[in-house]
């Protein structure tokens, strides 16, 4: 089975926009409940359902994503570690 996802991916304030639409098959199952779809870098998209969700130990995809909000670069500076 396969849907087909579309979305746009913008720059900072709706800045050089593109559409990107693709045909994702969906992760097998046997029960339902819930759908998760995960957009993932280079235009890489899961769709996953499943009984649990991201985070929990059973989960076959990807966490959710996380940001630190409070050791970001000054803006136009990228972070070196």
């Amino acid at each position: 089975m396969t849907a087909v996802v579309k979305w746009e991916r913008c720059e900072p304030y709706g800045k050089n926009c593109r559409w990107t639409e693709k045909v994702v098959p969906i992760h097998k199952y046997e029960r339902v409940g819930g759908t998760w779809l995960h957009l993932l870098s280079d235009d890489e998209v899961l769709i996953i359902p499943s009984m649990v969700g991201p985070g929990h130990p059973a989960y076959p995809g990807p966490d959710l994503p996380t940001k630190d909000f409070f050791h970001m670069p000054p803006k136009g500076k990228e972070r070196t570690q």
